[in-house]
């Protein structure tokens, strides 16, 4: 029962993110030109990236090593895991500011919105990292609340509030609501957990915890460029009006996976929960039943969204009003469809010790896929884009499923 209530919270709390995530595409693209959308969007991808970079895994081994008996163990040496991350987070943020300051090549915008882009991502960083020591708590709403509401709300209603606004202003506003969410994130950080006192992995200090954060933030950053190199790329060889449309297409067909978001939210620390205490039968149970109402669940959001497709495009200016926009929509859908019916299966890999088969697994997709981008986008351009993108996801999730029987013989 508390396992089913915990559910309802967490699609509750991952539903508002996922709708607050839709009203700041819907609000960009009608506040905006599509040029300038496209702009913003593609910064948006940059941010979305990068915030993952800068965390260097930590958000994922908090998860793995506070749920469970890892909290009651004796063992666990104490340290500020806050202090470490963000010291880290502000070397590899001077590092990128540095790397960005002597390329020589065009890039698809101007340095000044990548700078701004940059600074955002290490605030958002910090947000999360906060909001995740409360989700190995079970403190699903102040975690979903801190991971990703409070900077987009945020940002919403300072986008409402002032008008007539470009790409270059509306980062600026993106980057104070940022601002504003990370210093929330810490009051309430401070205000829950003592401030020398609290129970914290060492990740300094503990090998394991470093060598398993590193393997957890090379499978995040292969994620996330399965997830945006088609945007990416894309900015190279794509007007800015094709960024926006391809941008908004995928925003919409991550609305299929957003009940994976959601249980992946919630069931990650019981995952790591089972495997910590040696009870790897029930994750995998676990596993299995949660396949099965995925697949119940997303298939009538499969069909809302392709048979309501004139009703969607409505709300995004004349971002969709490309007559091939439902194709590429499509497309994309249908690489989120096999993201969705393979479940968990990146959490059971990476919080069962199996790491690197979910990083091999990933790597191949990485530099199998580039070469499809490549050649795909230069040709084809914006339905190069979105088929490259959507076999990318299809075949992450087909080696990770792999993998996944290859490691429990299931």
């Amino acid at each position: 029962m508390n396992k089913f209530y915990a559910i309802v919270i967490a699609l509750f709390a991952r539903t508002s993110v996922i709708t607050i995530m839709f009203l700041l595409t819907v609000v960009i693209t009608n506040k905006l030109n599509k040029s300038e959308a496209g702009v913003f969007l593609y910064c948006l991808a940059i941010i979305t990236f990068m915030s993952v970079f800068f965390r260097f895994g930590f958000d994922n081994v908090i998860i793995k090593e506070f749920s469970g008996k890892s909290i009651l163990t004796k063992t666990i040496r104490r340290a500020k895991v806050l202090n470490s991350s963000a010291a880290l987070s502000i070397f590899l943020l001077i590092v990128s500011l540095l790397v960005l300051s002597v390329l020589w090549f065009p890039l698809p915008v101007k340095k000044d919105l990548i700078f701004i882009s940059l600074i955002i991502s290490f605030l958002l960083s910090m947000s999360v990292i906060i909001g995740t020591l409360f989700q190995a708590r079970n403190n699903i709403i102040t975690a979903t609340f801190l991971n990703g509401f409070l900077p987009n709300f945020l940002f919403i209603v300072f986008l409402l509030v002032f008008p007539s606004l470009d790409a270059f202003g509306s980062l600026k506003l993106y980057l104070l609501a940022s601002s504003i969410a990370v210093v929330i994130s810490f009051i309430l950080y401070f205000s829950k957990f003592e401030l020398f006192g609290i129970e914290y992995v060492s990740f300094i200090g503990h090998k394991k915890s470093v060598k398993t954060a590193f393997y957890l933030w090379q499978v995040a950053l292969s994620q996330q460029l399965i997830i945006w190199s088609g945007q990416l790329i894309s900015g190279f060889y794509l007007a800015n009006q094709d960024l926006a449309l391809i941008a908004v297409c995928q925003r919409i067909s991550l609305l299929i996976s957003f009940v994976l978001v959601a249980v992946n939210f919630v069931l990650s620390p019981i995952y790591a929960s089972y495997f910590n205490n040696d009870e790897t039968a029930k994750a995998l149970m676990l596993y299995k039943r949660s396949v099965i109402f995925l697949g119940l669940a997303g298939i009538p959001i499969f069909l809302s969204v392709f048979f309501l497709f004139d009703y969607y495009k409505t709300f995004f200016g004349e971002t969709l009003e490309d007559s091939n926009s439902k194709l590429i929509l499509l497309i994309l859908c249908c690489g989120q469809i096999i993201n969705l019916v393979t479940g968990s299966v990146g959490y059971i890999l990476s919080l069962s010790g199996n790491e690197k088969k979910l990083r091999n697994a990933l790597f191949i997709t990485v530099f199998a896929s580039l070469p499809v981008y490549m050649v795909l986008i230069p040709i084809y351009g914006i339905y190069g884009s979105a088929l490259s993108t959507a076999l990318a996801i299809a075949l992450q999730n087909i080696l990770s499923v792999f993998f996944l029987r290859y490691s429990f013989n299931k």
